[in-house]
């Protein structure tokens, strides 16, 4: 499997985006939704299936504050390594992400 970066960096001029996200839930909702298409998307292109006949899975820890009950917005991702697909009679089998 190819590896994918595991942080995203972002420039330290600009707003950090822990303060939108505390201000704005719903716009971290969206980030959420697009790293998890992309992340997604990725491991089912890694198996050779299509997005109508596969699934992924992931869970999220959004971790508020820091050790010193500081403002430190983060995101905690594990992501399954593969994909689920059903079979014709109904099976849920697991497929490897090469």
């Amino acid at each position: 499997m190819s590896p994918l970066p595991s942080t995203i960096a972002f420039r330290k001029d600009k707003l950090p985006l822990r303060f939108l996200f505390a201000s704005r839930p719903e716009v971290m909702g969206q980030v959420l939704a697009v790293v998890y298409r992309v992340i997604g998307a990725h491991l089912i292109k890694q198996t050779g299936l299509s997005h109508k006949t596969a699934q992924t899975g992931a869970v999220t820890l959004i971790q508020r504050f820091g050790s010193a009950l500081n403002l430190n917005i983060h995101l905690h991702r594990l992501f399954l390594d593969g994909v689920y697909v059903e079979d014709a009679d109904g099976a849920v089998r697991h497929s490897s992400a090469r």
